[in-house]
């Protein structure tokens, strides 16, 4: 009897995360957010990056971090657009060792 119990926890939790993977996917859909995994929008917002970055470094490499990890754990269109953008936002050291932490 607990062996039916373990086995409906478990797939329960897999209904949970594949729930949670659609509703990822549809609100990266339904509120464009594509947009912002641009070549040209990361050059337009360079300045207003560098600013945030230069006073709360730490929280920023932590929230680039974990979007690269979603964006890439979902295929999500922009992953290489963040690669590159790892390097050109955080310098070329800074840029490898997160966009390596956060692609392992």
């Amino acid at each position: 009897m607990d062996n039916k119990k373990g086995m409906k926890g478990k797939r329960s939790q897999k209904i949970l995360i594949a729930v949670i993977v659609l509703v990822a996917v549809a609100a990266f859909k339904l509120f464009n957010l594509g947009q912002f995994l641009t070549l040209d929008y990361i050059k337009a917002s360079k300045e207003q990056f560098a600013l945030l970055y230069a006073e709360h470094r730490l929280a920023v490499i932590l929230a680039y971090a974990g979007i690269y990890i979603v964006v890439t754990s979902l295929s999500l269109p922009g992953a290489a657009v963040m690669t590159l953008a790892g390097g050109a936002l955080f310098g070329l050291l800074s840029g490898t060792l997160v966009v390596s932490f956060s692609s392992t």
